[in-house]
């Protein structure tokens, strides 16, 4: 079974037991008690939006941070932050009286049975390059069942229907996220409100040499050299061989020579296996990034980024530093899950497909980078052109005004 196969199961059990959750409406809500969380981690929309209300004392708003992680919770913890652990009272109790729930990727970022009857907030974590819900048959079938797949397929469709359904507001950053939202989750467009996300504020923020601190860059850049990062997106059904390096000698010699450091930000999703799978060794130059780090603060400290159809190259890009692309799988991601646009007219037509050619661009990016341009799309040309200045402090006020719209 897959691990979205998995995750498919649990929504169409939750759909079951949608008569009982009906039932649990009569504990009230407080439209005062905001439940954040991230099942990835302390990371992305959910946290920036959590940390501005931390930080802004005037506010009335009873805010928790909602974790299955232990080692998270005390974290949080010892950090003076409003955190619950997911399996105590205090957080199964706190979680039904939340009125107001933000989600990042879906009902498992908080509880889900808890979340289901209060107001929610879905920031999503990006904008979709690779199709995702109800544009991607991967995403809705069960491969692995046999007969069974017919039957699940068409309850897994209802019951996503359903959660989809309860959202109340769904964020985006500009009309073309809207639409391609609306189509993959199957929602009214009423639902939707272009403000901007959290991460965009905090990523053409003001730079914060705190962030470097908290973000491992001079943990290991000990020559102040160059932070080049590598991230990847996950792939659903485990990463081709030709993902592996045939011998590492060549990208530590270009390392040593440009002063330059080899990130590796894994997706939450992609196992320490799987990465160790690609046949890197890590080194004083080549580091594997350890979990939880947040990219979007680390952005302004990143002098190259390599992905490959991820939302990281609008959200880096945005920065105007250089993107370079590195997919080893093209043909068969494409064939498998698919795209919403032509990745290769996205990259210029600059798409590496081997570890050689990542490091013959890397070697020539001094001539790529006289052309100043990375990413070839509408919507990054519409990220370039506007600032997300203040968009945490509308978004609290825009949901308090819904809410109270929502009671009247």
């Amino acid at each position: 079974m897959s691990p979205t196969e998995k995750r498919n199961i649990k929504r169409i059990l939750l759909y079951f037991l949608y008569p009982v959750i009906f039932l649990l409406r009569i504990i009230p809500r407080d439209k005062n008690i905001w439940m954040f969380g991230n099942f990835k981690g302390y990371i992305d929309n959910p946290k920036y939006l959590f940390e501005y209300l931390h930080n802004d004392k005037n506010n009335d708003i009873e805010i928790y941070w909602l974790t299955r992680d232990k080692e998270l919770y005390k974290t949080l913890k010892n950090n003076n932050r409003e955190v619950l652990y997911y399996y105590s009272f205090k957080g199964v109790w706190k979680s039904f009286r939340a009125g107001v729930s933000f989600l990042a990727n879906g009902y498992s970022d908080v509880n889900k049975l808890a979340a289901i009857n209060s107001f929610i907030v879905h920031f999503w974590h990006g904008t979709p390059i690779k199709k995702i819900f109800f544009d991607t048959e991967l995403v809705i079938n069960f491969y692995s069942f046999g007969r069974l797949n017919g039957l699940l397929t068409r309850l897994n469709i209802k019951a996503t229907e359903l959660l989809n359904n309860k959202i109340n507001i769904f964020l985006v950053s500009s009309d073309f996220e809207l639409v391609r939202m609306k189509k993959a989750f199957r929602i009214k467009e009423k639902v939707f409100r272009i403000t901007g996300t959290p991460r965009l504020e905090i990523i053409k923020g003001r730079a914060n040499k705190q962030l470097k601190i908290a973000n491992v860059f001079d943990k290991y850049n000990t020559t102040n050299g160059k932070v080049i990062v590598y991230a990847p997106s996950w792939r659903d059904k485990g990463w081709e061989l030709k993902q592996k390096i045939d011998t590492q000698q060549k990208l530590n010699v270009y390392l040593e020579k440009e002063n330059a450091y080899f990130f590796i930000k894994r997706h939450p999703l992609t196992s320490v296996d799987e990465l160790l799978s690609w046949g890197l060794v890590e080194t004083e130059r080549v580091i594997f990034i350890e979990d939880n780090f947040d990219i979007n603060g680390a952005y302004q400290f990143i002098d190259i980024i390599i992905t490959d159809f991820s939302s990281v190259m609008f959200d880096y890009g945005m920065l105007n530093k250089p993107v370079l692309f590195f997919i080893t799988d093209l043909e068969e991601y494409s064939n498998n899950r698919g795209f919403y646009d032509d990745i290769v007219e996205m990259s210029y037509s600059r798409i590496n497909k081997d570890w050689d050619e990542l490091l013959n661009s890397l070697e020539d990016l001094k001539k790529i980078d006289k052309i100043n341009k990375f990413v070839k799309h509408p919507h990054f040309e519409y990220l370039l052109k506007n600032k997300f200045g203040k968009v945490r402090e509308e978004i609290v006020a825009l949901v308090k005004k819904e809410i109270e719209y929502a009671e009247n």
